[in-house]
């Protein structure tokens, strides 16, 4: 029974983990192809995951993270670096969030405002969210300073739509898409219809072929 009770808070973690046996194909796959097909090459995408996402796009690309943007390397990402930029599409990987108990739906992609967005922060994270960093520290890597960063400038901007997204069985993905951009609808249909466990799935060949 000790034993048992010692596993008790592990068994969110197990249960993700079995899901993702069922779920084994993320959404990125296919999302990142349309992405590419919708956004306007004049448009530019802020993200944290400059894989895929990034790939396909011939918009202008600002990899928070800093593996292809020299200056997110050498200094965390800020809200003065993002007004600067001026995105229209942000995405990060919710590393410092748990939204997956806050978002309790069948639905794989939900709008998110500033209160929930900040009710999901974990633990040990407040400041850093609500003041910003210098610079990065044990616990505080880019990964995790350019997420924060970039939930702070969605939730106080104002001029975006949020949105979580299911990937591989949980709420871990984000995205802010200004409200009055013009691929607005047409990105949210094609999260809609490739994240899920029914998502439409396009193999890279095909679209490799079809680019």
């Amino acid at each position: 029974m000790i034993v048992v009770a010692a596993q008790l808070p592990h068994l969110t973690t197990y249960l993700r983990l079995i899901n993702r046996v069922w779920e084994p194909r993320g959404y990125a796959d296919t999302f990142s192809v349309r992405l590419g097909r919708i956004l306007d090459p004049t448009r530019m995408l802020a993200l944290t995951e400059a894989g895929r996402l990034a790939y396909w796009t011939d918009a202008r690309v600002e990899d928070l993270v800093g593996l292809n943007t020299p200056r997110n390397a050498l200094a965390p990402v800020d809200a003065a670096y993002l007004e600067s930029i001026d995105p229209d599409v942000v995405m990060f990987y919710a590393s410092t969030f748990e939204l997956q108990d806050t978002l309790n739906s069948g639905d794989s992609v939900l709008p998110l405002d500033e209160h929930r967005l900040r009710g999901g922060l974990l633990p040990g994270f407040e400041d850093a969210y609500e003041h910003g960093v210098e610079r990065f520290a044990y616990g505080l890597t880019p990964e995790k300073t350019s997420a924060l960063a970039a939930a702070r400038f969605l939730a106080k901007s104002g001029r975006y739509s949020i949105f979580a997204v299911r990937h591989l069985g949980s709420f871990s993905h984000v995205y802010g898409i200004k409200k009055d951009l013009p691929e607005h609808d047409a990105i949210v249909d094609a999260l809609r219809k490739t994240s899920g466990r029914e998502g439409e799935y396009e193999p890279y060949w095909s679209a490799a072929h079809a680019r």
